[in-house]
């Protein structure tokens, strides 16, 4: 039998190729999210600038997340 907790899945995926970059699971839907983008940005190479594109929920637009992606340039 199952838990009765919400799971809740953060994923990165390369609308290139249709690869998944990065992705999390848990059952809070603050932290990981930012676990998520995180591991995207170390897959990167020193000379790829890619483009995000989120569907603009709480975590997404926060300071926290905005401070990952400036950091990553």
């Amino acid at each position: 039998m199952g838990t009765k907790k919400k799971a809740y899945l953060s994923a990165i995926i390369d609308l290139h190729d249709g690869s998944i970059a990065s992705y999390e699971l848990g059952h809070s839907n603050n932290q990981f999210v930012f676990k998520t983008i995180r591991k995207a940005i170390q897959t990167l190479k020193p000379d790829e600038h890619p483009l995000v594109h989120s569907d603009r929920g709480f975590q997404y637009t926060s300071k926290k997340y905005k401070e990952i992606i400036d950091e990553a340039q």
